[in-house]
């Protein structure tokens, strides 16, 4: 009996081994993602820990996702290689370091990391880092072209981002109609931050305006968008402004919400 349970074992478990092998090979694509550790200034952060995890195809039938860790080199940088459909990263530290607040660690393909000339940045603060001053106000557009000014710092005289919403609703209409917001700085300037993009304020790229909406005719047309910016105030310091809107609301209802940080104290970390 002990030698047909033994010759089972024998035979089953490389079974599982091996068909477990066999649907990753043949339907979980190859995935390559390359990410580089940033501190406060921009500066690479060597040696942090990355604990990363991968969903194959056999963890949606009960296996469990491939696990690991890695450490970023000298450069800040850490490749993440292998067969299945996403990564995740669990969290990622260094002594003497702390992970931001806005941060995406579900990577999937379309997470920028894929080319190692273009690694996804993360970013690490050092511990006693000071930050940025953040406010938050509601956004409320009389939608005819008027601009509204929101004060970045409880004051205008940091700066102030202006919208100037416009829309061409008929009354009673609530979807398919054209409307568009623009935003800028008063004395300073503005760039779109990426969805992923970390707490850290690009040095450069930063132009007059930054423009969102929909046509009437647009094939996925939406009632309302968020985003996320960078800027520069009149004083050159650099901020950060997250916002959800609708275009469909009304006097009696606030469009959204945006919050705003901007480090007075001169460095790019905005959160």
């Amino acid at each position: 009996m002990k030698r047909k349970l033994a010759w089972a074992v024998a035979i089953v478990i490389p079974g599982f081994v091996g068909l477990y092998w066999l649907i990753g090979i043949l339907l979980d694509p190859s995935i390559d993602f390359y990410g580089k550790i940033v501190d406060e200034r921009g500066m690479p952060v060597e040696d942090a820990r990355v604990d990363w995890y991968m969903m194959k195809t056999v963890t949606y039938l009960g296996f469990p996702p491939g696990r690991g860790v890695t450490t970023s080199a000298p450069d800040g940088t850490f490749h993440l290689s292998g067969r299945g459909h996403t990564f995740s990263i669990e969290q990622y530290f260094k002594e003497g370091y702390e992970m931001p607040k806005l941060v995406s660690l579900h990577l999937g393909r379309d997470a920028g990391g894929d080319r190692k000339a273009n690694p996804a940045t993360f970013l690490l603060i050092r511990l006693g880092t000071p930050r940025g001053k953040t406010i938050e106000a509601p956004l409320n557009f009389p939608w005819d072209g008027t601009p509204v000014n929101i004060a970045v710092s409880g004051s205008e005289e940091e700066g102030a981002l202006i919208w100037t919403a416009t829309r061409d609703m008929a009354p009673e209409q609530v979807r398919d109609f054209t409307w568009s917001v623009e935003l800028r700085v008063k004395g300073g300037t503005i760039q779109a931050a990426a969805s992923r993009a970390p707490s850290l304020a690009p040095m450069d790229g930063y132009g007059e305006s930054c423009g969102y909406g929909y046509d009437a005719n647009s094939l996925k047309w939406q009632s309302g968008l968020g985003a996320r910016v960078f800027f520069k105030t009149a004083k050159g310091h650099y901020g950060h402004a997250t916002f959800y809107l609708k275009a469909n609301s009304d006097e009696d209802r606030r469009a959204g919400k945006v919050t705003i940080t901007v480090n007075t104290r001169g460095g790019r970390l905005v959160e």
